[in-house]
């Protein structure tokens, strides 16, 4: 244990080194650039993994002692521990085997979000919480965990499937693929589905990592959809419209969900809020069934996965009428990762 509090101490100092996602992950891959990423990518996960521990611990309003933040915690104390006994990486034997150790990584975090959601569940209804706060402190948190899961995930896929993780993405193709998977939410749990118009030239594309896009796609049309069948208006159509600009692309969800006044927004936008809370049990987070709403975290975290690669979420509503949201994704290859 003293070893490890020792590795976190050395590289809580560091700063992490943002990339140029775009750009350094659209490459030909071969063995000494596979080498080169492996030895980068054990220095700076050791320095983002100790970010990751030391965010945690500073959360605020108890969240650290809650069993939730507590194991999340452990489990990246652990990751740093694995990535500490990698030696230095000198050629494609080494190389797999760090990228098995990644992939372990990977997986042992896959449920961070439910975990965070449900230590807020038991901490929002105090009255002392600032909203504020608690939205700097997460949004930190989240943006360093995507950039971690960015970078494993491209060592995996470039070593594993000799792909990069940033491809040539349709916008369309990933916009449907979401209404698809919204529309069974919907029959499981409305017994119908929405009423969902995609108006886009099936031509745009971007060079992006495309589980972002979907993300964030999808977690603002869920919102449209439960606001329609909520105030039954679910025969009126929620608008998705995209459209290509000098430096973004730019997607407009549109609904007629009867909007919500204003001074809402920092409400809907904190991680504390959900419309319709659940539970996230260990059933729940095995499953493969889609999640229609009530983590908690969607919107916020869809927000800082657009502010991840210099993008951004604006939400417009109009009271008694519905609300239009406008995602921008900053199509410049020379994007950097936003990691403050």
């Amino acid at each position: 244990m003293k070893n490890i509090i020792n590795i976190i101490k050395k590289n809580i100092i560091k700063p992490s080194t943002p990339l140029k996602i775009i750009k350094s992950y659209h490459q030909p891959i071969n063995n000494q650039y596979l080498i080169n990423q492996s030895n980068f990518l054990k220095k700076e996960l050791e320095i983002r993994l100790s970010h990751r521990i030391r965010d945690l611990i500073n959360l605020p309003y108890g969240l650290p002692l809650t069993d939730e933040i507590s194991t999340l915690t452990e489990s990246y104390i652990v990751s740093l521990e694995k990535v500490n006994k990698n030696k230095i990486i000198n050629n494609s034997i080494d190389v797999n085997n760090f990228t098995d150790v990644l992939l372990s990584i990977r997986n042992r975090h896959t449920n961070a979000e439910f975990q965070v959601s449900n230590s807020i569940q038991k901490i929002k209804y105090f009255d002392l919480i600032n909203n504020k706060t608690l939205n700097k402190h997460l949004d930190k948190y989240f943006l360093e965990r995507i950039g971690v899961r960015t970078l494993i995930g491209q060592q995996i896929s470039s070593v594993k499937e000799n792909k990069n993780i940033v491809q040539k993405c349709y916008i369309k193709n990933i916009i449907l693929d979401s209404v698809a998977d919204i529309n069974i939410s919907s029959d499981r749990i409305y017994h119908d589905t929405p009423n969902i118009n995609v108006n886009i030239d099936p031509k745009i594309h971007i060079l992006y990592i495309p589980s972002h896009i979907y993300y964030i796609v999808n977690e603002i049309t869920k919102n449209s959809v439960i606001s329609h069948f909520s105030n039954n208006m679910e025969e009126k159509p929620i608008n998705i419209d995209v459209s290509e600009g000098q430096d973004d692309i730019i997607i407009k969800i549109s609904d007629s969900g009867l909007g919500f006044p204003r001074k809402k927004i920092n409400k809907i936008m904190s991680y504390y809020y959900s419309s319709n809370p659940i539970e996230i049990t260990p059933e729940l987070e095995l499953t493969n069934t889609p999640i229609l709403g009530g983590l908690g975290v969607g919107l916020p975290l869809a927000k800082v996965y657009s502010q991840y690669l210099g993008g951004n979420i604006f939400i417009n509503p109009i009271e008694n009428h519905g609300t239009e949201v406008l995602i921008y994704l900053d199509k410049t290859e020379n994007a950097i990762e936003n990691l403050i």
